[in-house]
């Protein structure tokens, strides 16, 4: 008797623990401050690049409305012309100077808005640093389950002020079609991989010096196809960006975690206008 007694009581209080962990709680959350959200990233600034204007909004709420009423003005340190148009398809404003931009020249983006405050972010365009080689390793690497897949080992030659990078692979089959690569590493450098499979790391711990990123993943080395790296040297703006962004990503897993902040540049709005100088190298397989 006394054993039936002991089951049922540990049986309701089984019980009444999972109706406590099932149980639904209003959670109140406080209305997002109205205002404008841009987002201006050109990797590869020749001439300008692509913004997207929308009405900001909470991480809880739908997709950003996009506002196709703004005036954009873009000036620069060289007075050059800007033809901003709208792509009604995509949503975005397409912003092209006459002629390539120049490094260390400083780009000024306005946008006008009715019924809002002007928009302002300002960005200097980075010196290039070129990639001196790649190398390409079949199974030249193994992981800690005893697992192989391709190495890439792309060298540079970093300059001595502070510098940070970013590295993005494409690879091309024999017909020409275009395919996003996405590889990891383990290098200390390394602070990890953006939403958009940009590999993301500083010269921290090499600057001023030559240096080589290894870089892993699968790669089709079929006769006639090609491995294209590019490497981005990035505005500071825009790697703290990236970098916000790889630690939102990877704590957004751990329910403990505390909430991470997204880096901004944008005055009297919301959102990140951040460039790059890049330059490109092909490997032939």
């Amino acid at each position: 008797m006394n054993k039936i007694i002991y089951f049922g009581a540990i049986l309701l209080l089984f019980t009444a623990c999972e109706d406590f962990f099932l149980k639904e709680v209003d959670i109140k959350v406080d209305k997002y401050p109205e205002g404008i959200a841009l987002t201006g990233i050109w990797k590869n600034s020749l001439q300008g690049g692509a913004v997207f204007i929308s009405e900001a909004k909470a991480i809880l709420d739908s997709t950003p409305s996009p506002i196709e009423n703004a005036k954009i003005e873009i000036t620069t340190t060289k007075n050059r012309t800007w033809n901003t148009t709208f792509n009604t398809r995509e949503k975005i404003y397409n912003c092209q100077s006459d002629s390539d931009i120049e490094i260390g020249e400083e780009i000024n983006i306005k946008v006008t808005i009715p019924n809002f405050p002007v928009l302002e972010a300002k960005q200097i365009k980075p010196d290039t640093v070129s990639i001196t080689n790649i190398d390409f390793i079949v199974n030249g690497h193994t992981d800690i389950d005893g697992y192989k897949s391709d190495l890439i080992k792309v060298q540079l030659n970093d300059p001595p002020q502070k510098n940070y990078y970013g590295i993005k692979i494409f690879q091309y089959d024999q017909d020409g079609n275009i395919y996003n690569r996405y590889l990891n590493s383990q290098d200390q450098n390394f602070k990890g991989l953006t939403e958009d499979d940009v590999l993301v790391f500083n010269d921290d711990l090499f600057n001023g010096r030559k240096m080589t990123m290894n870089l892993y993943g699968y790669i089709d080395n079929s006769t006639g196809n090609s491995l294209e790296v590019e490497l981005i040297n990035l505005s500071e703006d825009l790697y703290k960006y990236y970098y916000s962004q790889i630690i939102s990503l990877s704590s957004s897993e751990n329910p403990f975690s505390e909430p991470i902040t997204i880096h901004q540049n944008v005055l009297n709005g919301y959102g990140i206008f951040g460039i790059g100088s890049s330059t490109k190298k092909i490997l032939e397989f």
